[in-house]
């Protein structure tokens, strides 16, 4: 792990302050992960609680011939 991070040659404060920072960078990057489908459910229901109708667009590719103007 240590290759791949930029520290200051020499000085053990520098590695191993990068270290830490590695590590709660990426502790956050996970918990943004963990929370996305909580907030996403709750901006649904929020939105449905105030008289927004799911968006229920099809792709053209899903869309039958006979529906498609001549």
């Amino acid at each position: 792990m240590h290759d791949s991070i930029a520290h200051r040659p020499g000085s053990d404060l520098g590695e191993a302050m990068t270290e830490a920072m590695v590590t709660i960078i990426s502790t956050c990057a996970q918990l943004e992960r963990d929370l996305l489908p909580e907030r996403t459910t709750a901006g649904m229901a929020n939105a449905a609680s105030n008289g927004h109708k799911q968006d229920s667009r099809k792709s053209p590719a899903s869309t039958p011939a006979s529906n498609k103007p001549t």
